[in-house]
C-alpha cells in the first residue's frame, strides 16, 4: 500500500474456526464453508501495524455490515 496517495491501510475479514457454541443461535456461527466460526476484520498499515481488529460477529455476518459497525469507520468518517 505504500506509494498509493490518501491509502491508509488494507481491510480484510476471515474466519476464524470455532468448536459449535451449541444453543439455539448457533447455526448464526456456521458459515457458507460449513463450519462455525467468527468472522474477523482486521486493518493493517503498510508497516505491518494493526489499526483495528473487530472480533465479535458470528459468521453468518456479512463483511460490510462489520465495517459499518467498526471504530474505524467511524474514525475515518471524522
Amino acid at each position: 500500500i505504500r506509494g498509493f496517495p490518501l491509502v491508509l491501510g488494507v481491510v480484510d475479514c476471515t474466519h476464524v474456526k470455532l468448536f459449535s457454541p451449541g444453543g439455539d443461535n448457533a447455526e448464526v456461527f456456521r458459515n457458507r464453508e460449513d463450519y462455525f466460526s467468527i468472522n474477523v476484520q482486521v486493518v493493517g498499515e503498510a508497516n505491518l501495524k494493526i489499526m483495528d481488529i473487530v472480533s465479535r460477529w458470528p459468521a453468518s455476518v456479512h463483511d460490510t455490515i462489520i465495517f459499518n459497525d467498526s471504530n474505524i469507520r467511524t474514525r475515518l468518517k471524522n
